[in-house]
């Protein structure tokens, strides 16, 4: 049967119901972002579906969970199909662990042209233009990220193309061979496509970053079927609120000063090539036992914070600085254990303790009321790699606390 080239917009994960996490403290200028840049970003996927033009939206689960949302997301959803509908744009949509059909609020209907895969067993629907077929849409609603079983999914021999809506974990090699055209996946936050060519199988990701780790651009995927069935896909941004991860890699004798100017150079230089939507910074140092050293103990981390939030922070687009903390290179240097200065005793002590087989038992230098309370199975250190992590910490502070304001030499 031969095949009308068209195109549709693929998203998931919406996560209406979920604010970002992992900043202490927001801003009171971008407090209202927080509250509602999961939204803003579902309403640009609604917003580009309509100036696509798409023949339809496909919806691969995560979407909205009614019980945690309440009344704003529900009636939010309606409202954008709604606007859809106007347009003659139909949604199919496969539920997730947060929004199977099971718990959509009864009194609240959804427009006409949503269609809601079934849980349980495979649903179809088939796509039409001009009461001209287009495509079979095959799919399922799963309350769980189990691995899809492709043979669930048996393609239309009658249709030109057939596309299967499911939330889950694929792999590719499980997933070719079974006449499916393009496998519309959800139920992972990053996008990408998973095996190798022809087999096009795709996750989304989600619309809107939530936390440090979900990082960079975010967005949904638009299709576009050519007449011999093949398949093109476009990223198209929606993110209202962005982390960046940025990593300032420094010597070992970097001063504070020079630290600051990095940053300071990294951040102008972000924000003059044109953040996009806010954006939010996570920075690592790398390079510096004794930046390491000053960022965990002293007052650096928040007089470099500070500076930043003041210079970028209240910008438009904005790039608030979140935190400023070491990446590894924890370790110190050989040459600052071989000084003979009380630092160089210190850092030699420690190695030696963190060194030994007999772990050292802290609990003599407890006071009677110590040693019979909670404190005593921290000065135990019987765990390998708690008694690890103890020294670490030990040896950071003795360079902060021995070392001058510039790095040792």
């Amino acid at each position: 049967m031969p095949i009308r080239p068209f195109s549709f917009l693929h998203a998931s994960d919406l996560h209406l119901d979920r604010p970002p996490t992992g900043v202490e403290e927001v801003p009171e200028h971008l407090r209202p972002l927080f509250v509602d840049c999961a939204y803003r970003s579902a309403q640009r996927i609604f917003d580009a579906a309509l100036a696509g033009p798409v023949d339809f939206v496909v919806l691969a689960g995560d979407v909205v969970d009614p019980d945690l949302a309440g009344p704003r997301g529900c009636v939010f959803l309606s409202e954008q199909a709604a606007r859809l509908a106007a347009k003659n744009i139909r949604v199919y949509w496969a539920g997730g662990r947060a929004d199977h059909a099971d718990i959509w609020p009864p009194g609240l209907d959804l427009p006409a042209n949503v269609h809601l895969f079934p849980r349980g067993q495979v649903g179809r629907f088939t796509h039409r233009r001009d009461n001209e077929p287009l495509a079979a849409l095959v799919g399922l609603s799963r309350q769980d990220r189990k691995r899809i079983r492709p043979a669930e999914f048996v393609p239309e021999d009658d249709m030109p193309f057939t596309i299967a809506v499911c939330y889950g974990l694929a792999e590719g090699e499980t997933l070719a061979g079974h006449g499916i055209h393009y496998w519309a996946l959800g139920g992972e936050h990053e996008r990408r496509n998973v095996g190798a060519a022809p087999l096009m199988a795709h996750y989304p990701g989600t619309p809107q970053g939530r936390r440090p780790r979900e990082a960079g651009p975010r967005g949904c995927t638009s299709v576009q079927v050519d007449e011999q069935a093949r398949v093109r896909q476009t990223f198209v941004s929606t993110d209202a609120l962005r982390w960046l991860n940025e990593r300032i890699l420094v010597t070992p004798h970097t001063s504070r000063d020079q630290l600051e100017r990095q940053l300071r150079e990294r951040a102008a230089a972000l924000w003059g090539a044109g953040l996009g939507p806010d954006a939010l910074v996570h920075w690592s140092v790398a390079g510096s036992p004794w930046l390491a050293a000053k960022l965990r103990w002293s007052s650096l981390e928040n007089d470099l914070l500070a500076r930043l939030r003041n210079e970028f922070g209240s910008r438009r687009p904005a790039l608030w600085s979140v935190a400023i903390e070491p990446h590894g290179d924890l370790e110190p240097p050989e040459s600052w254990s071989e000084q003979e200065s009380l630092l160089g005793e210190m850092l030699r002590s420690l190695k030696k303790l963190a060194a030994s087989e007999e772990p050292p038992d802290l609990r003599v230098l407890l006071g009677e009321r110590q040693s019979r309370g909670s404190l005593a199975g921290a000065a135990a250190l019987d765990d390998p790699a708690e008694r690890r992590r103890t020294f670490e910490d030990a040896a950071l502070l003795a360079m902060d606390m021995l070392s001058h304001e510039e790095s040792p030499k």
